[in-house]
């Protein structure tokens, strides 16, 4: 498993953690899923893809009915989400 994906959470506050939980384990299931032999970029991107598809279809804070994001989460864990993929892609290029 590549450095990037380790369990270490960064020294913050709870929701920044579960956010980058979170997106470090759908990067880690995608690459494992490939058996390793997908570049970890590419994994990265096919997370991130998924993670800006969800922003599209239901944008954070613009709905009355929250529970429509698959995992459900709060809208704040799920910003966070948005910016932690774009450190993995750009930590893993």
């Amino acid at each position: 498993v590549p450095s990037l994906l380790g369990k270490d959470l960064p020294p913050c506050g709870p929701e920044v953690q579960i956010a980058y939980e979170n997106v470090n384990n759908m990067i880690r299931e995608r690459w494992l899923s490939q058996l390793g032999k997908e570049p970890l970029n590419k994994s990265c991107i096919y997370v991130r893809r998924q993670l800006f598809t969800q922003q599209l279809v239901s944008p954070p804070f613009n709905r009355p009915d929250q529970r429509h994001r698959v995992p459900w989460r709060r809208e704040i864990v799920f910003l966070y989400e948005l910016r932690w993929i774009a450190y993995f892609v750009r930590e893993s290029e």
